[in-house]
């Protein structure tokens, strides 16, 4: 269960509405629909009753806030407590970029992190930088490689972006 699920479930049930929630967590509407059915398919029950436009908390859902709430807050507790200062001698990381990324330039990069942390294993995803960056909010991915800008239906503006490389197009004739 992603953490990040929790967080949004709590604002679904917060707004009431598929639509604002997902703008206030700069996902598409499908995008956060798409984690609230994995989740109840996670749970095995609906946590929402769909009236019109609007959610309304089932009872399982009513209790599941209050745990998710109580799961997130223990969460953020347990970072402090640890410093969360990572010694990267093992876990996992997730990176998606697309095809030019993922292919050329993410192997170099890998390879030179692994011989200083054998211990860290890695996932690659390929995809368009809109996935990519819906894929890094919704907590899918660690990191993610993207062409900017972002159209502005993306999480874009919500996401740290730090520029890396800047690439030169050309024509041949």
């Amino acid at each position: 269960m992603e953490t990040t699920h929790l967080a949004n479930f709590l604002i679904l049930a917060q707004t009431s509405n598929m639509t604002r929630a997902a703008e206030r967590v700069n996902l598409s509407q499908p995008a956060l629909s798409g984690q609230l059915r994995k989740l109840e398919q996670e749970l095995g029950t609906s946590l929402f009753h769909r009236q019109g436009r609007g959610l309304v908390l089932t009872a399982a859902g009513e209790t599941f806030r209050s745990h998710a709430a109580d799961i997130l807050a223990r969460l953020d507790a347990a970072r402090s407590d640890l410093g969360m200062s990572g010694s990267l001698e093992g876990g996992a990381i997730a990176i998606g970029g697309g095809a030019t990324a993922v292919s050329c330039l993410l192997p170099r990069v890998i390879s030179q992190f692994r011989e200083r942390h054998p211990g860290v294993r890695f996932s690659i995803k390929e995809s368009p930088s809109r996935a990519i960056a819906e894929a890094v909010l919704s907590g899918e991915l660690d990191l993610g490689i993207v062409t900017l800008p972002l159209p502005v239906t993306t999480a874009g503006s919500q996401l740290d972006t730090t520029p890396w490389l800047e690439d030169e197009l050309v024509l041949l004739t």
